[in-house]
């Protein structure tokens, strides 16, 4: 039996990545240990099989010491134990794993640019350590997993001297966690049905749109935002939610484990994913939530970034616009309200499910080249 763990600096129960990654390692007859800095869920709530092992890494609560308390326990645990591969879900995982020589394989799964994360845009001495430590992890590594072209292209073109193998594995959902015929917001929040339902998923960051949301739910009638999800954003969103009296109008709800997430997306009309292209790693960006969306039946209005333009024009998703053009984006609500603007026909596009690259994410881990 195949020996594989997982390290995500993160809640992997919040994670659609971690979770696939998971559950497909573990269906295949692997055994799967995930090392996350979230605590295990209530015993009742059955996400694995029994070949996960769940293994909690506590780390300090001041943000300017928890990556090196990171970093140390993670060296510490991973090499306790003898594992065929290891993948690191992001950066901040692969420099422990890749510290020690030894004998299991190292995957590192790029899910964004690190180099060029729009939270240290403005940061270039942030951005000039993180760079020269991937650059140092590249060398010691000899696969890595993208979630779209522009990222294989952008690393093949920056490690062009390094011997790598890459695959790109998307961030969808998986088929059997969606329920297409959810009320879950109308019913928890008491929403009229002639209200519109706005929704943004996912981790509460600067430059997400969320603020963009809630601009158009003040530029508009009979409209309802409803933001779902935990991060270091989440106080500004609670400010600007009191300071504009939208407590009526807006519903600010904690994170939900992926799974159940995907049980209520469909009780929305409509997903936001109006990403600022602040920095190269949200202009690359293709977010699991456009495919959530989708597979949920809801259209999206999302940013006119190269990646959402070319599949909500393709697939005929919904729209994609400036992430800043507000009258734009409310002439497209009330176009909808009016009946004057026809929503696309989103349901079921079983081009997005986890399912339909399984083989391909498997075989790219345990095969050798």
């Amino acid at each position: 039996m195949r020996k594989i763990a997982i390290v995500f600096l993160g809640s992997h129960y919040l994670d659609a990545r971690c979770i696939n990654m998971i559950r497909t390692l573990s269906k295949k007859n692997c055994s799967v240990t995930i090392y996350s800095s979230s605590k295990k869920l209530s015993p009742t709530v059955k996400f694995f099989n029994t070949l996960v092992r769940e293994v909690y890494i506590k780390t300090s609560s001041l943000s300017v010491i928890r990556y090196l308390d990171w970093l140390i326990k993670i060296y510490r645990e991973v090499n306790k134990e003898s594992y065929d591969t290891v993948i690191a879900g992001d950066l901040y995982s692969l420099l422990p794993i890749v510290l020690k020589k030894n004998n299991y394989r190292v995957i590192y799964d790029s899910r964004e640019i690190y180099t060029k994360l729009s939270i240290h845009v403005k940061n270039p001495i942030k951005n000039k350590i993180i760079s020269i430590v991937e650059r140092f992890c590249i060398k010691k590594i000899n696969k890595i997993m993208v979630t779209a072209k522009s990222d294989l292209d952008y690393l093949k073109s920056i490690y062009s001297k390094n011997k790598i193998s890459y695959k790109i594995i998307y961030n969808y959902p998986l088929k059997s966690f969606v329920n297409l015929n959810s009320n879950f917001f109308r019913n928890k929040l008491n929403i009229d049905k002639k209200n519109t339902i706005l929704l943004y998923q996912g981790v509460l960051q600067k430059n997400r749109g969320i603020v963009q949301l809630m601009k158009i739910v003040q530029k508009t009638q009979n409209t309802v935002g409803i933001i779902v999800g935990n991060g270091e954003y989440k106080k500004n969103i609670q400010n600007y939610i009191k300071k504009h009296n939208l407590r009526s109008c807006v519903h600010l709800l904690p994170a939900i484990p992926y799974p159940q997430l995907l049980q209520i997306t469909s009780s929305a009309d409509l997903g936001i994913a109006l990403i600022n292209p602040n920095s190269l790693s949200n202009q690359f960006a293709l977010p699991n939530k456009l495919f959530e969306y989708a597979v949920s039946g809801i259209p999206v209005l999302a940013s006119s970034l190269p990646n959402i333009k070319k599949y909500i024009l393709k697939y005929n998703l919904g729209w994609s616009i400036d992430h800043n053009d507000l009258q734009g984006q409310v002439n497209i609500i009330k176009g909808l309200q009016n009946n004057t603007t026809q929503a696309p026909a989103t349901h079921g596009h079983s081009s997005f499910y986890w399912e339909s690259q399984e083989n391909d994410f498997y075989n790219f881990i345990i095969n050798d080249k």
